[in-house]
């Protein structure tokens, strides 16, 4: 009944255009225990998931979801940072209690590296990118009991070591506002980092942020950091990187959102600048080879999900209403008090609406819903379609993941459990929603 009713208030508020719900959920797989830390990897059809003492691999098919290797982590403290080449070439990185552990897997391969351990790091917020050759580059937020963060990261180059840590931002107040960094590569090893860090300044009452990037030469250093902008803005940047070295930023500002864009071989231009209120989640943005984009948003649990798409280079359309939340059915208060032990899986990285942009130019919006379900809604050519809930709003979704399947169709997959916060025995399942099912 209440499931029942969760469905239609979601339909009745999807817009006038929104059409049958193209994405039907297959059975849901029990986990074995708890399920946690789902990602994509960004090779078509394949995911990855915690696991005691490292991750597994998983492959997701017409029937589910099946298991394809692994490689051991030993306990980490945080999900791990994953990225992967649609050849195979991808890099793991998995904060430690005191350091940060890589695995790498080389282009064509199935199976992946010896770990590799970084000593004397605390650190969290890791961000992975890998090129086709399988250079990879890493970057992290790292903080002291002063208060203070700095960001360092890693290199390396195809068919080479791990190299040596590189500080990108020395050690500095954290202040009042959320410090954030994102890496990307190119198909042909360009790196770019861009992060934000204080700008020292004000705005009436306000502190501001400085966002800045970085752009390093196949093998070769990373260049002198370049200011995008300096702002209001309570979100880190977003980045996605294209192919052929094509890339977006995004920052959600005071009452705005600013678009920056790097032409392939280029260097960062303003792009667009779009009223679209506060922000105060993480923007999801996502980029294909053709310079087709999407970004996509929401304010609050119980607010519309929000998006900008693009066909190709240049301006975005104005912002849409995707779908509108569900409106709450009840209202409760919960706390738990979370324990990170050898067995424990670490807690779930924050997640607000989660994009992926298909190789048709559909982009697949996914978000928790307040009663804890899964809202869905597809966009293309500016209309959504196909607004529908999935999974339990009887517990808790994590680890949304749109991907792409190796046929190019969209796909969505997601974990939740019952006993992750409780006294209750761990019991995760695996979601996997398709098309045509």
């Amino acid at each position: 009944m209440v499931r029942a009713l969760l469905i239609s208030l979601i339909l009745l508020a999807a817009p006038a255009t929104a059409s049958a719900a193209p994405f039907g959920e297959l059975p849901f797989q029990p986990a074995g225990g708890a399920a946690a830390c789902l990602k994509p990897t960004g090779k078509p059809g394949e995911l990855v998931r915690w696991v005691r003492g490292g991750v597994q691999l998983m492959e997701a098919r017409a029937d589910g979801l099946h298991a394809t290797g692994g490689a051991p982590l030993g306990t980490y403290t945080a999900c791990p940072a994953v990225a992967s080449d649609a050849n195979g070439a991808a890099v793991l990185a998995a904060p430690l209690k005191n350091g940060v552990r890589i695995a790498l897997r080389e282009p064509g391969a199935v199976t992946w590296s010896a770990p590799v351990t970084l000593p004397e790091i605390q650190t969290w917020g890791i961000s992975a990118a890998v090129s086709a050759r399988g250079d990879a580059v890493l970057a992290w937020m790292e903080g002291d009991l002063e208060g203070r963060v700095r960001i360092r990261g890693v290199r390396r180059a195809a068919g080479g070591a791990v190299g040596a840590v590189e500080e990108l931002v020395p050690w500095q107040e954290e202040g009042g506002y959320e410090v954030g960094v994102e890496v990307g590569m190119s198909a042909a090893g360009e790196a770019i980092v861009v992060h934000s860090e204080p700008s020292g300044e004000r705005d009436g009452d306000e502190e501001t942020v400085r966002v800045l990037a970085r752009i390093a030469p196949p093998g070769g250093p990373l260049g002198p950091p370049r200011t995008l902008v300096t702002a209001r803005s309570d979100t880190p940047p977003a980045l996605a990187v294209a192919p052929d070295g094509r890339a977006l930023v995004a920052l959600g500002g005071f009452n705005d959102m600013q678009l920056y864009e790097r032409a392939p071989g280029g260097d960062f231009a303003p792009l667009q600048v779009l009223e679209v209120g506060s922000l105060f989640g993480r923007l999801a943005l996502d980029l294909q080879p053709n310079g087709a984009a999407v970004v996509a948003w929401r304010q609050g649990d119980y607010d519309p999900i929000r998006a900008i798409v693009r066909g190709g280079p240049g301006r975005f359309n104005p912002p849409l209403a995707a779908a509108e939340a569900p409106k709450p059915l009840r209202r409760s208060s919960i706390s738990s008090l979370y324990l990170m032990t050898g067995t424990n899986p670490p807690p779930e990285d924050a997640q607000d609406v989660v994009a992926s942009l298909g190789p048709d130019g559909r982009a697949l919006l996914a978000w928790s819903t307040p009663e804890h379900g899964v809202g869905t809604v597809t966009v293309r050519d500016g209309v959504p379609s196909g607004a529908t809930l999935l999974g339990s709003p009887l517990r808790p979704s994590a680890g949304l993941s749109p991907f792409t399947l190796a046929d190019g169709s969209p796909a969505l997959a997601w974990t939740d459990d019952r006993g992750l916060h409780d006294r209750d025995a761990a019991d995760g399942r695996l979601h996997l929603a398709l098309e045509g099912v």
